[in-house]
């Protein structure tokens, strides 16, 4: 089941995340979560099992595009379509205001998971910068 996240559910949405190598960054901690919750207004959501969060997304809606993040399922509950149902979620609430675009920076093992969805990489190149090293 899908609902809103919650300001209470950060601390475990954040553990989920740190169960991932390669997702999580060292110098983030429960005050990035609560930043990323804030920002994301009604765009973030988990997936509950049994009362339990198997799954998490946030979403910004930047009013020209938005913006995907923090998609991240327990490794136990995947194959299960929850990242699916996730993202067509984030998906239809956007749909709802009119949002043109969506973007998100994906790990390469995701690729084909969004290329299924009927993403297609972006003709401008995503740049970055670490503003701390």
């Amino acid at each position: 089941m899908i609902r809103k996240m919650k300001e209470t559910d950060l601390p475990l949405v954040m553990e989920l995340m740190q169960q991932e190598d390669e997702f999580w960054h060292s110098m983030w901690d429960i005050n990035t979560i609560n930043k990323a919750y804030k920002s994301s207004d009604r765009l973030s959501f988990v997936y509950l099992d049994n009362d339990n969060i198997v799954g998490s997304i946030f979403a910004s809606d930047l009013g020209f595009r938005a913006y995907l993040s923090g998609l991240i399922v327990n490794k136990n509950y995947r194959n299960k379509r929850i990242a699916k149902q996730l993202v067509l979620r984030v998906e239809n609430e956007l749909k709802q205001t009119n949002s043109e675009l969506i973007i998100a920076d994906v790990l390469p093992h995701a690729v084909s998971f969004f290329e299924k969805l009927g993403w297609k990489s972006p003709y401008a190149k995503l740049m970055r910068k670490k503003i701390y090293e």
